[in-house]
């Protein structure tokens, strides 16, 4: 059984290259992830990923929808079936529906009101760059400043914000504008091996003392 994050360059156990002309054709150059894990993936369950070859795959994505229950919960799975089988409303905006009064009713029930919170409930976008810009948003509103910190070789998302944030240049260069307001220091957990691999440099201890004069705080 294989990792996701330590998958090799393979073809299929027949000798045969593995059929990607579809994808080369017809989809976009923007595709980051499937250069670097070479599998055609047809089947999944739990934290198991199945090729077309037959061959099984530990998933590392740590994708929304998997990670916390896996792939294909069952319990799940039944329930998705049964609301899709009655035509349960699958795209409303934040208009009024009634899964969504039933999901908060449930919710305030049994989650907040038991552990004395006094919260209110925003339904958030489903990826983690949209997470990463309303955080820029709210840190920047509520300190009346511009400039944030940023840690070297973290990835944040594709998004303007979120590619601010990341110090890797492909990236960067997809922005297609100037990227400011962001301050990159090193890590300071990064092994000295790793950082001279990330930064180019060596770690000479504690690389942000003070603030610089003229700059703006984070």
């Amino acid at each position: 059984m294989r990792s996701l994050n330590h998958a090799s360059v393979h073809g299929r156990k027949d000798g045969k290259p593995m059929n990607t002309k579809t994808f080369e054709t017809y989809e976009s150059e923007v595709r980051s992830y499937c250069r670097n894990f070479p599998a055609v993936f047809t089947t999944a369950k739990g934290s198991i990923l199945c090729d077309e070859d037959g061959r099984q795959y530990i998933d590392f994505f740590c994708g929304a929808g998997a990670l916390n229950y896996g792939h294909n919960n069952p319990y799940i799975k039944r329930r998705l079936i049964d609301y899709l089988e009655q035509d349960g409303v699958l795209h409303a905006m934040d208009m009024y529906t009634a899964p969504k009064r039933e999901f908060i009713d449930y919710f305030e029930n049994e989650i907040i009101r038991p552990r004395g919170l006094d919260y209110k409930i925003q339904f958030v976008g489903p990826t983690g760059t949209n997470a990463v810009e309303a955080a820029l948003k709210l840190a920047r509103k509520v300190k009346k400043r511009t400039n944030v910190f940023a840690l070297m070789g973290a990835f944040h998302g594709m998004t303007l914000g979120s590619i601010a944030l990341t110090t890797d240049a492909d990236s960067r260069a997809g922005a297609g504008v100037p990227l400011c307001n962001v301050t990159h220091i090193p890590a300071p957990y990064v092994p000295r091996a790793r950082h001279r691999r990330l930064y180019g440099a060596p770690d000479h201890g504690r690389p942000l003392r003070r603030r610089k004069a003229g700059g703006d705080r984070p």
